[in-house]
């Protein structure tokens, strides 16, 4: 059945933009839009929403994702029940209310249960019912431990900034912020997760504000220089290859500006009407000239550039192993692996986007609105000597 309509799209296509039809002329068109073609469309639009509905909307998942998902499903519940009755039995010991209890699970546990970062989903996704009772004491409990964490590390961080002198030194560990981040960061990614109502507001917005001014306080030269020095580091062995890409890029968006234009077109046809078919013939062989000449800037800037990203995520990567090398097992507890693979990836795009591709993208819309401007102005010329000759001419 697919096959199918398939052809008979093809059939249609074929139909609508191919058969031409003799125009007044004697010239050769194409019918498009019209009575005739009408029901053309109609068919091709029907058939394409009947291959999009049967190959995404009606397509079911394979038996074993369906699997996965089941055994998904029972891994998280058995967890959520684990950990529910485990914290409901500490509580009754205790007999205090959950906020104040100690040695609650971590939060960065509790969000695992809720979000799928491989997958980037929800859990709630494999099956399991939003109003599970497991399901509500995970999230009350990650809401608490949440608050918890962040108010001990805004307390935490005032405290080490108060201190003065040789005390100042204790409270280096929250002094720059760095664990105050840590807990921010945290809260706007289950923001973004989760949904808002699995923090305060107003607390997390008191850790930014304390963040920062621990930020400004703890903002060194020494601290740039070293952070600059790394980086430079790690872009060293790419600067050959940039010394090639950049320029070509340059060059390329430049010539760009001046051969994609109407401009060179108009004057091609300006030149065939005075009958002046040498100039039509020059004219031609520059655009094609032109464009033969900025395929071939392309190529070798993407390959320059290829070659540049390839050998700067590798240094990245390469370092980022081998930090994660001397970690012991509980780091790796805390984290899985697959979300620090995707971290990994994520961050050093990002990376290489931010630092090398931004400016080099940034240098080449430069050139091509330098190159740009003087089209623009020949246009403008030219219609303003046509609306003078029109105004003569009346």
């Amino acid at each position: 059945m697919l096959r199918l309509c398939r052809g008979c799209l093809v059939l249609g296509a074929l139909r609508i933009l191919v058969v031409p039809a003799l125009a007044d002329r004697g010239e050769m068109g194409v019918e498009v839009f019209s009575a005739k073609s009408a029901s053309t469309w109609t068919t091709l639009l029907l058939g394409i929403t009947t291959l999009f509905i049967a190959n995404f909307l009606l397509k079911k998942k394979p038996p074993e994702i369906l699997q996965a998902e089941q055994a998904k499903k029972r891994k998280y519940s058995e967890l959520m029940s684990m950990i529910m009755k485990d914290v409901e039995e500490k509580q009754t010991k205790a007999g205090v209310e959950l906020m104040q209890m100690d040695n609650l699970p971590e939060a960065e546990r509790l969000f695992a249960l809720l979000w799928d970062d491989v997958k980037e989903v929800r859990t709630t996704t494999y099956g399991i019912h939003a109003t599970e009772k497991a399901l509500q004491f995970i999230q009350d409990l990650l809401k608490v431990r949440v608050a918890k964490d962040l108010a001990s590390a805004i307390d935490k961080t005032k405290e080490a900034l108060a201190k003065t002198g040789q005390e100042e030194e204790e409270g280096d560990e929250y002094l720059d912020g760095g664990k105050l981040k840590e807990k921010v960061d945290f809260c706007d990614l289950v923001r973004r997760r989760l949904g808002k109502d699995l923090f305060d507001a107003q607390r997390l917005k008191e850790g930014k504000e304390v963040y920062k001014h621990a930020s400004k306080r703890s903002m060194k030269a020494g601290d740039f220089v070293k952070k600059a020095r790394t980086l430079f580091e790690l872009m060293t062995p790419i600067f050959p290859w940039l010394l090639i890409a950049v320029p070509c890029s340059m060059v390329v968006e430049g010539l760009q500006s001046i051969y994609y234009q109407v401009a060179r077109w108009q004057t091609i046809g300006e030149a065939a009407a005075a009958g002046e078919d040498s100039m039509v013939a020059w004219h031609l062989v520059g655009l094609a000239v032109g464009h033969v000449v900025i395929w071939f800037f392309e190529l070798v800037r993407e390959c320059y550039s290829n070659r540049a990203q390839g050998i700067f995520l590798h240094r990245i990567r390469t370092g980022v192993m081998k930090a994660l090398i001397q970690q012991d097992y509980e780091y790796f507890d805390k984290n899985s692996s697959g979300s620090l693979q995707e971290r990994l990836n994520r961050d050093a795009e990002q990376l290489w986007k931010n630092v090398i591709a931004l400016p080099q993208e940034m240098l080449s819309a430069v050139t091509c609105i330098r190159g740009i401007l003087p089209c623009h102005c020949t246009c403008l010329r030219f219609v303003v000597n046509v609306r003078w000759s029109i105004s003569d001419y009346d």
